[in-house]
């Protein structure tokens, strides 16, 4: 025992210490005032983990009304148990994280949708190793998981019907508990539940959002739940879990991440700007390995915010920096608190380029053209009308100067960090209708309902209605002169009206076949402008694959992405391989991402990503890894495209004839430019579009290739 008076170890027999002559009145040991300690503590902790807390509120009636939350008992039964083992229970928590207890500087939700991304890609399950490999400091780091969404997990620990809650910590990846009946990932509440559960749990100085899966950006959300295939969360509806949770006000989430494609939008940051301090995210699509999560090695208890933002982007980039043949990568950090200020100079700029509609429309709809797109794939019903916002600024008519220099002042303290390795990206997007007119109502509503910018919303309805309004231009290409000239060169005349108000152009290559069709091999926009000409050059301007038995076949290519120093051009293909679980071929339409560059002026294949979105819209940022298929056809379709005169028609018919050519994906395939194959005969045509995205074909010219 030891004495009340100065802690010196004492006999039970003394009767006085015999090192401060007190006499011994309380014959307590060491060892039961410091478990005495404890106990006080714990009980104090232990308020929090009993049904009388709000979270334990909250999900205890949810228990009630849909049996949705099964972990409530299985807490609250073991904690009114501790506290009846008392003392002797308590060493055994104190030593042990038998109810995760709360430690450490900042703890990271990971939200994860694991969709087609992990039944098909096993995304999902290699972005968890990742994780748990990286060399994390658990003594800082709380890393804390949600999964739903796929149904096929390729880790057996997560279920494939019901949601899973999970810590990843030094044993590794930790199953907290799994849930029934909650509905999809795409449901609100099943957000709010991971944002509560990780506040209540885990008493940090910080707290971070990770949202993981496909992305569309501000019009088609986020998300892709393979239990309910027509839906995605919107930005609203993220808006409303974090309202509900308890990152609202002055308890803020230090970060929040989209590892997730076509997210770094002005709408976005503003939306979620009452409930995080920073956001990560990607204006274009991303690679198919999506954010490289080595970067929590490098987190402990003096990471800031800010810098948590730079690593994520710094080991995103230095990932695919390190892999030649990866392009268009981009991620940006936005410091949130800086939105308003851009909102307000916003306002200032399209309120008067609203009122000034009547006159600069033209101008206008030519900024919009030519300004940076994001999410353009072949089909363009489904371009997601996404521009970089200092790009547009950058082409606007010189009368806004004032209001533009505003602008971009206030957005250069919004963008604080970012990579990229595309053209005139400068970090930030933002939605403006021109591409998509199919869609164009719907996403008009859609974009009201974010609550952006009132001045910004009047603009682009107004330009909207003017878009889709009666046409504006009637011109004829027809009477215009277009010539093929020695030496490659194609060019074609238009008049003063047209050359100072269209809003883009490209043309187009076709072979001509010997029963009469017509291939397009070649769809490029480098084209020059000469006094009252447009001219290119069809020099090296088709891509040819030869197979092992020495066939070359001409590829249909269509340039896709301009980068600092590429292009990248899609190339229509089918992939096939045998399954033999369900004795069929499985066969996909993909195209390939070809990028020529400085080092590699023959090209390359970057990637290769289904043609198909998902049924809600949203991208996937996975690539097809062809050494997990069998064969690869390329294709090339065969169209009509003169009337019954000979004469040429914009009306193109598919004869549903193709020329194939077919390798296996073990094969090395080899692409290449190559010119004209001076045997046969070949057309050119050129493409304008006018302010309304109309477009006017001109006549063919059969290119003289001497």
């Amino acid at each position: 025992m030891v004495c009340d008076n100065c802690g010196q170890e004492i006999l039970e027999t003394d009767k006085y210490c015999g090192n401060c002559g007190h006499e011994v009145v309380n014959h307590t040991s060491s060892f039961d005032v410091e478990e005495i300690k404890k106990a006080e503590v714990f009980s104090s902790s232990m308020e929090k983990l009993i049904p009388t807390t709000d979270l334990l509120k909250v999900d205890y009636e949810k228990e009630k009304k849909d049996n949705k939350r099964k972990k409530i008992i299985k807490i609250c039964i073991p904690a009114l148990l501790v506290i009846i083992i008392g003392i002797v229970g308590f060493y055994i928590f104190a030593n042990n994280d038998f109810f995760y207890s709360k430690k450490g500087k900042r703890t990271v939700m990971i939200y994860m949708i694991g969709s087609d991304l992990e039944s098909k890609y096993l995304a999902g399950t290699k972005d968890i190793n990742e994780m748990i490999d990286s060399s994390i400091d658990y003594s800082d780091v709380n890393i804390v998981l949600y999964t739903g969404g796929s149904k096929k997990w390729h880790n057996e620990d997560i279920p494939n019907d019901k949601h899973g809650l999970f810590e990843i910590n030094s044993d590794g990846l930790q199953k907290i508990e799994e849930y029934d009946n909650t509905g999809t990932m795409l449901d609100k509440d099943n957000l709010l539940f991971l944002l509560n559960y990780g506040y209540k749990t885990f008493d940090t100085e910080y707290y971070d959002l990770i949202l993981w899966d496909h992305g569309a950006g501000p019009i088609y959300g986020y998300g892709y739940d393979e239990y309910n295939k027509l839906d995605s969360m919107s930005i609203v509806d993220i808006k409303a879990a974090l309202n509900e949770s308890p990152f609202i006000g002055e308890n803020k989430l230090e970060l929040i991440g989209f590892d997730a494609c076509l997210m770094s939008s002005v709408e976005i940051a503003s939306t979620l700007s009452n409930y995080a301090d920073y956001m990560v995210a990607s204006q274009e699509f991303e690679p198919g390995s999506g954010w490289n999560y080595k970067f929590l090695e490098k987190v402990n208890s003096t990471t800031a915010s800010q810098d948590l933002g730079k690593l994520i982007i710094d080991y995103y980039d230095d990932y695919y920096s390190s892999k030649d043949y990866v392009k268009g990568v981009s991620l940006s950090l936005l410091k949130l608190n800086k939105v308003d200020n851009v909102l307000k100079y916003i306002d200032a700029l399209f309120s008067k380029v609203d009122s000034d509609l009547i006159i600069d429309y033209s101008k206008i709809s030519r900024t919009r053209s030519n300004s940076k797109s994001y999410g353009r794939i072949a089909n363009k019903e489904y371009y997601y009308d996404l521009v970089d916002l200092v790009d547009l600024l950058d082409r606007m008519p010189e009368k806004y100067k004032d209001e533009i220099s505003n602008l971009k002042t206030a957005l250069s303290d919004l963008v604080i960090y970012q990579k990229t390795d595309l053209v005139n990206t400068n970090g930030i997007s933002i939605f403006f209708p021109y591409e998509n007119q199919k869609e164009l109502n719907n996403n008009l509503l859609k974009y009201k309902e974010l609550s952006f910018s009132n001045s910004y919303y009047n603009f682009v309805n107004d330009f909207s209605q003017k878009l889709v309004g009666g046409k504006i231009s009637e011109w004829d290409l027809s009477n215009s002169a277009i010539e093929s000239f020695g030496e490659g060169n194609v060019a074609i005349t238009l008049n003063e009206e047209i050359i100072n108000n269209y809003s883009k152009a490209d043309y187009i290559i076709f072979e001509k076949t010997t029963d009469g069709l017509f291939i397009p091999i070649f769809n490029g926009t480098d084209i020059s402008i000469h006094e009252n000409k447009l001219v290119t050059t069809i020099e090296k301007k088709s891509l040819t694959i030869t197979d092992k038995k020495g066939n070359k076949m001409y590829l249909t290519a269509i340039e896709s992405t301009k980068g600092n120093d590429y292009v990248t051009y899609f190339i229509p293909a089918t992939i096939s391989r045998f399954d033999p679980d369900e004795l069929k071929v499985d066969v996909i339409g993909v195209y390939l991402d070809f990028v020529v560059d400085s080092e590699h002026p023959n090209g390359y294949i970057s990637k290769v990503f289904p043609i198909d979105l998902n049924e809600n819209l949203t991208y996937s940022k996975i690539d097809i890894d062809l050494g997990e298929w069998e064969d690869i056809t390329f294709l090339s379709y065969k169209y009509n495209i003169l009337d019954e005169f000979g004469n040429y028609t914009p009306t193109w018919q598919n004869n549903e004839e193709i020329t194939t050519i077919n390798l296996s994906t073990k094969d090395d395939i080899k692409i290449e430019f190559s010119d004209l194959d001076i045997s046969k005969d070949y057309y050119c045509l050129f493409r304008i579009k006018d302010s309304q995205n109309n477009t006017y074909l001109s006549n063919l010219v059969q290119i003289n290739k001497k």
